[in-house]
């Protein structure tokens, strides 16, 4: 007994120093290992705050514990957290833990974790995680290796987040609790689960698919080990209160799959398929009224082919709704009398054989009946389509019967359309009617749909249309959107095949409105720290299948907190580009014309290439009204006056529609009128000079010249006055840098100077002009001038040639005056002789016509009845006018000779008279010099 009791009292020691110690003896060689096997296997970064080794817990079993674990991504993912686990336990086989071989793995638990799945721009996933693999035998496998045998897994409290950002697909679920496990036999694998999910929701392409769907799952799955084959069990999902069971088998082949499954619900009650469109959707489901049935049934058998871009399993869905209705209590009004019988079939292989019946289709709003059918082939090559709704709907009811958003809508919808036919045909009418069936009208009435973040409700009076196989007529159209209203008419070509490919709508229109408030469609103020708001493109995009001809007036038009008025012009949409072939308004007091091309085929960026006529435009107004030409022009700045402008500009505008400066290419021409500048550099001339009045520059009647590229504006030589004094400017001004490079000359006059370093200069002269010249450099803020005066004594030498000059000039204009009159009037005569030679040769040319026309008409009727010598007669006649038009046209040689002749002798004597004058006149300029 005491043998027993000690060996009793021996193991229980054993096991209490086992169940102590092993943990501890362990515990630093497991974490590494679970540590190493991370690294070795993901391209990412894995910490944990806590780890420890327990066999307490999960006895006889081996138990790791980590606390707060995260796994980082690295690359283009840097700093993603891909994983973040508050507790994860992990339950090991003890005897694996000693074999210093793999650990096997029986249980693993996760409780409060939160998952963020990636896909970026590039198509890159931050799950594409595994390192590149090795090639390492059996003998080769690192210790401390893992391997699943899991007896139990449990997920408590787990959210997750899809984004894939190349694909526009967004899934969100959270609270998401499971249990189950993963049996491994020599011959197969079972995996059993139980899992529910507190809330989906799906949305893709910006179409939100599923809010906030409650999920519970129970699925069962065996893979044969020896064929890989899995056999799904009688598997259970219910999505809210639509429950659905499926079963089958799902075979790999290599890279493909074989599939064998069917789904079914049997006949479930109408509300289980409300619950799950989101605008229907309450989640207080039992407060919801509701009758009829639901029937889905379906089946999916054939091979999914990886790779292969148009081959899918064959698929067989209908389904059935009989007798549908529904009203929520807080709502007045219900939806009655819902039928729909819908199947989609396709045997396998290409998409394009799949096929869409909806036989019939029915409801009723309030007692307004809606009916109608619909079937689809050959959805992918040349869609056939036909499709019938006949129906009256009351919107301001159908609002009252779903517990919509905040928005609200009313009106009246009335509609009798029947369409059938192949797009094909559709698009080539003039060749093939037959088939072809399109006719009905759509008339909405009285619509009026607000929400109340819109600061534009809209409000449609009267759309009416009329169809018909070739065309949708738009016969009416009154509609307002907020303070803006429209009235139009038009026609729209190929509607059915842009509606159901990628086809080209083409249409015109005539628009015409009073009022167009353009800055409620430009996204309006941006909330005050709203990175969002403050990043919203403001770029409206040009699709490439518009082929669209308008014409539009509108009395008013306010963009950018500006109002031009009697706005009339032509556009054209094509190719993914809007052309202005002729716009014209009226803007700032003056009148702008308008063509060119404005292209956006994404919304990062537009680009424009314009032909701008501007006219009678205040420059004080303009220039406070545009930022844009403050940046380009800021010498414009405290101008005066009046200016108009031929121009061209291009420019990259950028997401918020500001033109990139560097890739801004203009040219033209400023016309001015009464314009005056006080530009920096010039009140510094003005300082130099001792004369304020050459502060400024007066551009009154001026035509200036410019270039604008890569940032920077090229004047040409302008003449204008500064100070009432004559002066050209020329050279070049930085947008961006706002730097300066120009030459300024300047005729001034002596009297007017009144520095007095430069008075010394001049001593006790006081008359004549002396030539300044300016370079003007530095920036618009900090100007820098360089004044050179040159040799002013000298310049007044040069004022009193210049005077003696002008006396020259004057009596040279009188007597090179006098020799062009009279060689004008011996030019003029020579010409007068000439046209009347060439009168009286056409004079005469005619008599000859006429006397060949007279004599050959009287043989021929003298031969009249006499058929060999009508023949004769007509061979004289012939004869008589050829020969006349010989004699004619020796006739007009002669004369256009002697009219030649005459006039270039008289060219020549008045170039003699003007060269006699202009030698007398050197002659004389030479005596005055000297």
């Amino acid at each position: 007994m005491r043998k027993a009791l000690l060996a009793a009292g021996t193991i229980g020691v054993l096991s209490i120093l086992a169940v102590t110690l092993v943990p501890y003896l362990f515990e630093d060689r497991l974490i590494a290992a679970a540590t190493a096997q991370a690294s070795r296997n993901l391209d990412a970064t894995v910490r944990f705050d806590t780890a420890d080794v327990t066999l307490f817990r999960s006895f006889p079993d081996l138990e790791l514990a980590f606390g707060n674990l995260t796994v980082t991504g690295k690359g283009p993912f840097e700093g993603v957290v891909l994983a973040r686990v508050a507790e994860a336990r992990v339950a090991l086989d003890l005897p694996s833990v000693f074999s210093g071989g793999k650990v096997l793995v029986h249980s693993l638990e996760l409780r409060d974790a939160d998952v963020h799945l990636l896909v970026d721009a590039e198509g890159r996933a931050n799950t594409d995680l595994a390192q590149a693999e090795t090639t390492a035998t059996p003998a080769e496998e690192a210790p401390g290796d893992f391997a699943l045998d899991l007896d139990a897994f449990t997920v408590a409290d787990l959210s997750l987040r899809y984004e894939d950002r190349a694909g526009g697909t967004n899934v969100a679920l959270r609270d998401l609790d499971a249990t189950g496990a993963v049996k491994v036999s020599g011959e197969a694998n079972v995996f059993a689960t139980n899992a529910t999910i507190g809330a989906l929701s799906v949305s893709s392409g910006g179409m939100e698919l599923l809010r906030e769907v409650a999920i519970v799952a129970d699925v069962q799955a065996r893979q044969d080990l020896a064929t890989d084959v899995i056999t799904l069990g009688e598997n259970r999902l219910a999505l809210n209160e639509l429950a659905v069971a499926f079963r089958g088998t799902i075979a790999p082949a290599g890279d493909d799959v074989g599939l064998d499954l069917s789904i079914v619900t049997g006949d479930t009650p109408f509300a289980s398929i409300l619950s799950l469109l989101p605008a229907a959707y309450s989640k207080d489901v039992k407060g919801l009224v509701s009758s009829g049935t639901v029937a889905l049934q379906g089946s999916v058998k054939g091979t999914y082919k990886a790779g292969a871009d148009d081959h899918l399993p064959g698929f067989d869905l209908a389904l059935q709704v009989v007798d549908g209705a529904f009203r929520y209590p807080t709502l007045p009004t219900s939806v009655d009398a819902v039928n729909l019988d819908m199947a989609v079939r396709h045997p396998e292989g290409g998409a394009d054989l799949v096929e869409v019946d909806v036989k019939r289709f029915a409801l009723a709003v309030g007692g307004s009946p809606v009916t109608g059918s619909f079937s689809l082939r050959h959805p992918m090559t040349d869609p056939d389509v036909a499709a019938r709704m006949v129906g009256v709907l009351d919107l301001g009811k159908l609002h009252q019967a779903l517990p919509a958003a905040s928005s609200t809508w009313t009106g009246r919808l009335d509609a009798d359309l029947d369409v059938a036919g192949r797009v094909s045909q559709f698009q080539g009418l003039e060749r093939a009617e037959e088939g072809v069936r399109a006719n009905g009208r759509f008339l909405l009435e009285d619509f009026r749909w607000e929400a109340p973040s819109d600061d534009a409700p809209m409000a449609i009076d009267r759309l009416a249309v009329t169809l018909d196989p070739r065309h949708a007529d738009i016969t009416e159209l009154v509609m307002t959107l907020g303070a803006s209203d429209l009235r139009g008419t038009g026609t729209l070509d190929n509607l059915l095949a842009y509606a159901l490919t990628d086809a080209t709508l083409v249409g015109r229109m005539e628009l015409a409105s009073r009022f167009l408030d353009l800055d409620a469609f430009s996204g309006g103020e941006e909330a005050p720290g709203d990175p969002a708001a403050t990043d919203a493109s403001k770029i409206v995009v040009i699709p490439k299948n518009l082929d669209l001809a308008v014409t539009a007036a509108a009395d008013r038009v306010r963009y950018g907190g500006h109002e031009a008025t009697d706005a009339r012009g032509a556009f054209g949409v094509k190719d993914g580009a809007l052309r202005i072939e002729s716009l014209t308004l009226n803007l700032l007091g003056g009148t702008v014309g308008l063509s060119g091309t404005y292209t956006a085929t994404t919304d990062e960026q537009a680009e424009v290439d314009l032909a701008l006529d501007l006219a009678d435009f205040d420059v004080t107004r303009t220039i406070e009204a545009f930022e844009t030409l403050q940046k380009i022009v800021p010498v414009a700045r405290g101008a005066k006056g009046r200016f108009g402008s031929g121009l061209r500009l291009g420019a990259r505008l950028g997401r918020d529609l500001s033109p990139d400066i560097d890739s801004l290419l203009s040219d033209g021409r400023l016309r001015t009128s009464n314009l005056t500048l006080t530009p920096a550099f010039l009140s510094e001339v003005a300082e130099r000079l001792g004369a304020p009045k050459f502060a400024v520059l007066d551009l009154s009647d001026a035509d200036l010249a410019f270039v604008m590229e890569k940032g920077r504006v090229a004047i040409a030589p302008t003449a204008l006055k500064i100070g009432g004094a004559a002066a050209t400017l020329g050279g070049a001004t930085g947008v961006l840098d706002r730097t300066l490079d120009l030459d300024l000359g300047m005729k001034i006059p002596v009297g007017d100077v009144g520095a007095a370093d430069l008075l010394g200069k001049l001593g006790v002269a006081k008359g004549g002009l002396a030539d300044v010249k300016v370079k003007v450099g530095g920036t618009y803020d900090k100007p820098t001038v360089k004044l050179d005066m040159g040799d002013v004594v000298g310049g007044l030498v040069e004022a009193v040639k210049g005077r003696v000059l002008d006396e020259v000039d004057a009596a040279t204009d009188t007597v090179l005056a006098a020799a062009k009159k009279q060689g004008d009037a011996l030019v003029a005569e020579a010409e007068r002789q000439a046209a009347k030679l060439k009168a009286e040769a056409a004079k005469q040319a005619d008599a000859l016509q006429a006397e060949a026309e007279k004599q050959g008409d009287k043989l021929v009727a003298e031969a009249k009845g006499k058929p060999l010598a009508e023949i004769a007669a007509k061979e004289a006649k012939k004869k008589l006018l050829a020969e006349a038009g010989k004699q004619i046209d020796k006739l007009e040689a002669e004369a256009g000779r002697q009219a030649s002749a005459g006039v270039t002798a008289a060219k020549k004597q008045q170039a003699k008279l003007l060269a006699d004058a202009e030698a007398k006149a050197k002659s004389r300029t030479k005596a005055a010099l000297e």
